[in-house]
């Protein structure tokens, strides 16, 4: 399944509360790459049969990550630099580096 970066629609509230709408409108944006480099991850991974990559970036984007200081992605993503920094991560886990 190829998703269009354009059809990410999230509800940002939910997820990170107080931030303006302009804010918001950046973290759609953020969201919309990461599920297109999630699934670009899972064609490379091999077989995508039951997965879905929407559903478990979204739980992962509001888990406690340890190798984020125990922080949401969806958080980091807030700070400066914060979509390159969640993107490396998703990386390195695919390569198995987690340092």
């Amino acid at each position: 399944m190829t998703l269009n970066p354009k059809d990410c629609t999230i509800k940002v509230a939910h997820r990170s509360p107080a931030i303006s709408t302009e804010q918001a409108m950046a973290l759609e944006d953020d969201i919309a790459t990461l599920t297109v480099l999630v699934q670009g991850m899972l064609a490379d991974s091999g077989d995508q049969t039951g997965f879905d990559a929407r559903v478990w970036l979204d739980q992962w984007l509001t888990s406690m990550v340890p190798a984020l200081g125990s922080r949401r992605p969806i958080d980091v993503l807030n700070e400066p630099d914060g979509l390159q920094v969640v993107k490396s991560l998703l990386l390195r886990a695919q390569s198995g580096a987690y340092s």
